[in-house]
This record gives C-alpha cells, structure tokens and sequence, in this order.
C-alpha cells in the first residue's frame, strides 16, 4: 500500500470506525495508513470524482441471498461506489459488489449528483436471483433509470451477464481485467 494515496474506508463500526461511540481501531493490514478516512456520507473528493454511500438493508449468507432466506445478516453493510463525472455531465458509477443492491447505487448516485449515468459498471451481486428477477432489474436500469450502458462483472454472476448482454444489445460493455473502456467526452 503507497501511504501516500488517500484510503477512502466505509463507515462501520466493523471494519474500524463507529461515529456514535467514537471509537476508531484499524483491523489487519488493509487499514495500517494515517492517510485514511473513514466515509459515512456522499462526498465529492475532488471536482467531479463522488463517492457514494449506501448501505445493505440485508445481504445473507453467501448462499441465502434475499428474497430467498429467512434470517439476513450483516444488515446495514455501508458500501462505497466511485461516480466520476465525463466532460458531457454524465456520471461512469463504478460499484464494488453491490450489496446495497446496483440499482439503489444508481438511484443514490443520481440523487446525489444531479447527473444521468452513462455507464455502470462492476459486480452487480446477482448470482443467486432467478433469470426473471434478473430481467426485470436490467429493464429498469436501462428504461427507468436511463443508464446508458452496463458492464457487468464479476460477483454478477454468468447468467445475469448474460441477460445484461441482452437487455442492453450493443450498449452492452463486456469487461474483464485489463479491459479499457472508451468513455464519452
């Protein structure tokens, strides 16, 4: 880790900070910089660069995902997503896993900057829903929400980037590391 980069961490008493008990400790190596901060909000950190903050109304186990379980976990998981702004105003949402669910990080990202998105990308986390739920998610992203384009990856699973592909034809971004992705000026 360069100490020199600025970490951006999410606010949570779990991974090292709780703003309610005031009380800061920095588990593992991850955390080992005092050039760190600890978000629990939508920030702009520099012109045109967001981070987005969303929580987790519940993600599951790994395998229980809902709306397949009965007893969720790690209710409340804070999650940061990057929106950076294009010379043309719209936003590039850039999203970890999203636990919070892709399209609240989209609805959040839009909210909090005023900006259409042009492109999301990253781990959607839709391994476990049904092709139906999978569909109906794509559709609203790209009809209601109005994101232009989408490369899912990773935790989306192959399925859901499969339906992704289909839903969004040619406005569909296939990316894997390494991948660059032309973005509009």
């Amino acid at each position: 880790m360069n100490p020199s980069v600025r970490l951006y961490v999410p606010d949570d008493g779990y991974l090292g900070y709780n703003v309610q008990e005031g009380r800061e400790y920095r588990p593992g190596y991850r955390y080992r910089t005092d050039n760190m901060e600890f978000v629990g909000a939508n920030k702009e950190v520099e012109e045109g660069v967001h981070l987005i903050y969303t929580t987790s109304p519940h993600t599951g186990y790994f395998w229980r995902y809902p709306p397949n379980e009965d007893e969720p976990r790690l209710v409340n998981l804070p999650e940061l997503s990057l929106a950076l702004e294009t010379e043309g105003g719209e936003l590039v949402l850039i999203s970890g896993c999203s636990h919070s669910g892709i399209e609240e990080i989209v609805k959040e990202a839009k909210r909090a900057t005023g900006a259409g998105v042009e492109l999301v990308t990253g781990g959607f986390h839709l391994s476990p829903y049904s092709a139906e739920y999978v569909t109906d998610l794509a559709r609203m992203m790209k009809e209601e929400l109005g994101v232009r384009r989408a490369a899912a990856t990773h935790c989306t699973g192959d399925e859901a980037i499969e339906i992704f592909r289909e839903v969004y034809g040619q406005d569909f971004v296939d990316v894997g590391l390494g991948t660059r992705t032309p973005l509009p000026h």
